[in-house]
């Protein structure tokens, strides 16, 4: 663990990683999250399981519900809060298409880079204690999503990048990028 926690918000990391872990922790203790659909609904497996007709009929329910057809899969491991975030795979594409996300998300994340790069940051990494999730992908308009990542740069002290995309549902569509690096509030390098 990066730092020391709480022992139930712990608990939860190391059984369902720092993501996974996170995000049900916040549902069991602050429900007004998912009341509020602040908390989009996934369904989190680890990574030798699957998900069966009943969990997709469910799954299914959740995109209609958010008046979606696409889904989200993303991975998670005890460290990715804290030495592993923007390293664990994740995968956009159709509900229609999940088995097959979920399958490149499974052999992404044996990849031995991920790994090695966990050494090098100080962590422990085992492919077989990472989950799976799967939740609606939540659109802005027809076709667009807008991603967006904020990291404390990992050999700056103080420097916060920004990265934002807009673009289509899957990540090899193109669209408009954009990315500054923050110091104290001020823009340090922007691509604006």
């Amino acid at each position: 663990m990066c730092e020391t926690m709480g022992s139930e918000l712990e608990l939860t990391i190391r059984d369902l990683g720092g993501k996974h872990g996170i995000l049900e922790f916040l549902r069991k203790n602050v429900p007004e999250l998912a009341k509020e659909r602040i908390l989009v609904p996934s369904i989190v497996f680890r990574i030798g399981d699957g998900i069966n007709g009943r969990v997709k009929e469910a799954l299914g329910l959740a995109c209609e519900f958010f008046c979606t057809d696409n889904v989200v899969v993303r991975s998670s491991e005890r460290n990715d809060y804290c030495g592993l975030i923007d390293a664990m795979p994740t995968e956009v594409g159709k509900l229609s298409e999940v088995d097959e996300l979920i399958r490149r998300v499974k052999v992404q994340c044996r990849d031995p880079g991920i790994a090695a790069y966990s050494k090098q940051e100080g962590g422990y990494y085992d492919p077989e204690e990472v989950t799976i999730s799967v939740s609606p992908l939540l659109t802005v308009g027809e076709r667009t999503v807008v991603r967006g990542l904020v990291t404390e740069h990992p050999n700056l002290h103080g420097v916060s990048c920004v990265d934002l995309k807009y673009g289509g549902v899957n990540h090899s569509d193109i669209g408009d990028s954009f990315s500054c690096d923050f110091l104290n509030e001020s823009v340090v390098v922007s691509n604006i």
